[in-house]
Parts: structure tokens; C-alpha cells; sequence
């Protein structure tokens, strides 16, 4: 690459002649820094495009019953602009029938033994995250406190280093908020997860709010 003078400093070209059977081609590559920077605010401009729309299709679709390759096409359309495909990674989330947080319905059953189940497992759900926000006893929506409780993750991360065998591994814990920590102690996750309680900076010797179970 070689850098360019006067109006057209700051940019940097290369050349390069060659026969391609009976034609001779000549390749131009252009690097210039004032455009990188536009192609760069084009891509930030349709990146915040792209997710006001994917967040519209995720309220308007989580509504209904579609196949994968239908949400796939819809995604890939939104994702058109800007290379927006070869970067962005969009994750389909399988619900029970209708968006919420412990969906019924609408119910599309076959059996009646079918649709007791799904009562059945419905129910239960119901009933787990109520006693969940009791024991937290906290005022966010069942809804809120799910979504908060769903961050609650780690990861296990694969070694390359190591002769044969099975590789070691580490355990990547995540940084917890306030309410994360606190649900972590009562629901004891620290038994799955050892050293959980450690990433939030809030230690077991804190006593809980009181009055609540």
C-alpha cells in the first residue's frame, strides 16, 4: 500500500496488473480512513434500524404460531441493510404456545390427556414463580423478576492446553446485581455453581429484609 499526496492524503492505494487468460486485469485497493468512517456510521445507523425492527417483529410474531424458516426469512430481511448478516446473531426463543411469562393459551391439543398435561404444567409454573417473588418478596412483575432471574448464568469455558484426555475446564461466573445475589443465596444456587455468591460483593453474613420469609 502505498500513501497518496496532497487532496488525497490520508489515503493509501495498491495496484495490481495480471493475465487472466486471453485478458489482462488491473485490481485497484483503496484504503482510506474518511471512509471507513462513513461506512462505519452507516453501519451504526442501520444496526439501531435493525433492532427497533427486530424488536417489533419479537412483540408482533411472540403473539403467534410461526414456523422457524418463516421467523428466519423475516430476520434475514431486516438484516439485509449493511452486511447486517454476517455480524449480528439473532437467537430464536421457543415458547409454549403464546408469549408470558407461564403461557396457556391459545391451546392447539389433539387429546384430552394433552390438554389436562398442559393445564397441569401450566398450573405448576404458576405456582413456582409465585412462591419465587414471595420468597424474594419483591415488588418487580412476575415478569420483571423472570427476566432478571434469567441473567443468572455462567459459563463453561474448554482449555486447549493439556496432553490426552478430557480437557480442563473453567467456569466463567457472572457479575450479580443486588437482587441476583440475594436470590442466589435463598435458592441456595451456590450448590450448582460453588463460588457464585463471590462475584456480587454481597456475603452470606448479610442478613435478609425483614419480614420476609
Amino acid at each position: 500500500m502505498k500513501a497518496l499526496k496532497g487532496s488525497l492524503k490520508g489515503v493509501r492505494v495498491a495496484r495490481v496488473r495480471d493475465q487472466f487468460g486471453a485478458f489482462d486485469r488491473t485490481l485497484v485497493v483503496v484504503e482510506s480512513e474518511e471512509l471507513l468512517a462513513g461506512q462505519k456510521r452507516g453501519i451504526a445507523a442501520a444496526l439501531r434500524k435493525a433492532r427497533t425492527a427486530l424488536r417489533a417483529l419479537e412483540r408482533r410474531e411472540g403473539q403467534r404460531l410461526r414456523s422457524r424458516d418463516v421467523l428466519e426469512r423475516r430476520i434475514a430481511a431486516v438484516l439485509r441493510r449493511e452486511h447486517l448478516l454476517d455480524f449480528v446473531v439473532v437467537e430464536l426463543f421457543r415458547r409454549a404456545k403464546k408469549g408470558g411469562v407461564v403461557p396457556w393459551g391459545p391451546s392447539f391439543e389433539w387429546a384430552d390427556a394433552s390438554l389436562r398435561l398442559h393445564a397441569f404444567a401450566t398450573v405448576v409454573g404458576l405456582m413456582l414463580v409465585n412462591l419465587a417473588r414471595l420468597k424474594l418478596g419483591t415488588r418487580q412483575s412476575a415478569r420483571g423478576m423472570m427476566k432478571s432471574l434469567a441473567k443468572i448464568e455462567t459459563t463453561l469455558a474448554r482449555s486447549h492446553e493439556g496432553g490426552r484426555g478430557r480437557r480442563p475446564t473453567a467456569m466463567l461466573l457472572p457479575d450479580l446485581s443486588v437482587e441476583q445475589a440475594r436470590a442466589a443465596r435463598l435458592f441456595e444456587l451456590d450448590r450448582w455453581t460453588p463460588g457464585l455468591l463471590s462475584t456480587s460483593g454481597v456475603r452470606r453474613k448479610h442478613s435478609e429484609k425483614p419480614g420476609v420469609p
